[in-house]
């Protein structure tokens, strides 16, 4: 058996090589195609790798500068990031730090569009929960508060179970309350209460649904 497959084997090669003799130039210009396609793969692959190395460099320098209270300087880098990095993940990192820096400095729709970008294409895609809470604040801010209460009920309808979801009903009792729909905000208050009863977020709730006399 061992012997007829070895058999078999040189009669392939002496094929390969009576096919190459034949058909020199098709054989010579395969072999240049694919030598370049390998050529370009790997080019490709290392810029592809240096860019996802540099924009992260530049993001957690800017990452840095933003936890210090340094917002101006970090936006300046944050941008440059995006810029030049548009399809990495460090971008979309930097788009939800810019969200939050122009929320703080009251530019709302500039905060509401980069965040709805992060929240509907960013990676990682464990940000985008992240990115809703920053765009639902920059609408209440802003006072569109039936788009706030869409984008809360988004929010818990996706992400029940994130550590957020308590801050995501605080606020869509907030847009209702705000709005006049008092029972609603009670009704999410209580439910607050009764989710997280030993939380911050029901110490809170206890308050409004005082305040408004339960």
């Amino acid at each position: 058996m061992a012997q007829h497959y070895k058999n078999e084997i040189e009669l392939a090669v002496v094929k390969a090589i009576e096919w190459i003799k034949k058909n020199r130039g098709i054989f010579f210009t395969s072999v240049a195609v694919i030598s370049v396609l390998v050529v370009m793969g790997v080019y490709i692959s290392s810029r592809l790798k240096l860019t996802v190395e540099r924009s992260g460099e530049k993001f957690a320098m800017a990452q840095g500068m933003y936890s210090q209270g340094l917002a101006e300087q970090s936006a300046t880098i944050l941008n440059e990031v995006v810029t030049q990095y548009p399809k990495t993940t460090a971008a979309d990192q930097s788009r939800l730090i810019l969200a939050e820096i122009n929320l703080n400095n009251k530019k709302y729709d500039e905060a509401i569009a980069l965040s709805r970008y992060v929240y509907e294409k960013g990676n990682p895609k464990s940000i985008r929960p992240f990115a809703i809470e920053v765009m639902i604040s920059a609408m209440i801010e802003k006072g569109v508060f039936e788009e706030a209460v869409l984008n809360c009920n988004l929010f818990l309808e996706k992400y029940s179970d994130h550590y957020l979801a308590p801050r995501a009903y605080e606020l869509l009792a907030f847009s209702y309350r705000i709005s006049g729909m008092d029972a609603e905000a009670r009704r999410i208050y209580e439910k607050i209460v009764t989710l997280y009863p030993s939380s911050p977020w029901s110490e809170k709730s206890r308050a409004r649904l005082e305040g408004m006399g339960k």
